[in-house]
């Protein structure tokens, strides 16, 4: 009898080692920040604060990972930048339906100038254990609950330059005259100081690299002669560190 009982508690303690959780997690609603302000020191702080949810039947449990990152978007959606991935350690059990509030603050090497411009700011979330008898069964995509996003202004350290007489909404990227024939004026808005250098490429419709220049990582402007350019479409690129942008350029001459 005392062996059949040792059994019966190896059995159900194996089933509960190996059992996994579902979890249906879920970013509510970001809190802060309402805007982003660019500082003199070339750099942009965000106090970030979100609100997940658990939304499956099985607790989150002491000691789960909560793991998220932020994105930094143009208004349809395409991206500009994203930080790294941070973590969060659950120091609480979150119950089916329960709510908790994250927060985090961290300095962004990026920066706006000279004009301020409208973006969509994203939280993306997971919830993750990997150990041995907790793990968290993973969801299948898509994740439609796990992020959420606000819009807002992506101000330079002077608060201006967002009104359409000033700056072009989502236009973070200028390329002027356009068409042209022999010199082209370019612009852009967001300005890494953790780059070493600012590159700008022009491609043919091919792909092919036709010009390419290196300004400093500070510039916001450059004039380029195209006068050597054939008659044709080209795509015009702007990369500084991590951020990248494009804008067509009709060649006239």
């Amino acid at each position: 009898m005392r062996k059949i009982y040792l059994l019966s508690l190896m059995a159900l303690l194996s089933s509960v080692a190996f059992a996994q959780r579902t979890i249906d997690w879920s970013v509510v609603d970001i809190l802060s920040p309402t805007e982003l302000v660019s500082s003199d020191q070339k750099n942009t702080t965000i106090n970030l604060k979100f609100v997940v949810k658990n939304l499956g039947p099985d607790a989150a449990d002491f000691g789960d990972t909560i793991v998220y990152q932020v994105y930094l978007m143009y208004e349809n959606g395409n991206q500009i930048l994203n930080t790294n991935v941070l973590y969060q350690i659950l120091f609480k059990e979150l119950k089916s339906g329960d709510t908790m509030h994250i927060s985090r603050s961290f300095i962004l090497p990026f920066y706006a100038a000279p004009n301020s411009f409208k973006i969509k700011f994203l939280v993306v979330s997971e919830l993750w254990n990997l150990a041995p008898g907790f793990e968290i069964k993973r969801e299948v995509p898509p994740l439609t609950n796990n992020n959420s996003s606000k819009n807002m202004v992506w101000f330079n350290q002077y608060k201006n330059g967002v009104g359409i007489e000033e700056f072009k909404i989502n236009q973070l990227l200028s390329v002027y005259p356009n068409p042209a024939t022999h010199i082209v004026n370019i612009e852009w808005s967001v300005i890494n100081v953790g780059s070493n250098e600012t590159v700008i490429s022009i491609h043919d419709m091919q792909g092919r690299l036709v010009m390419q220049q290196t300004v400093s990582p500070i510039a916001t402007s450059e004039i380029l002669d195209i006068s050597d350019l054939n008659k044709g479409i080209y795509l015009v690129e702007i990369q500084n560190g991590e951020f990248r942008t494009t804008q067509k350029l009709q060649v006239t001459n």
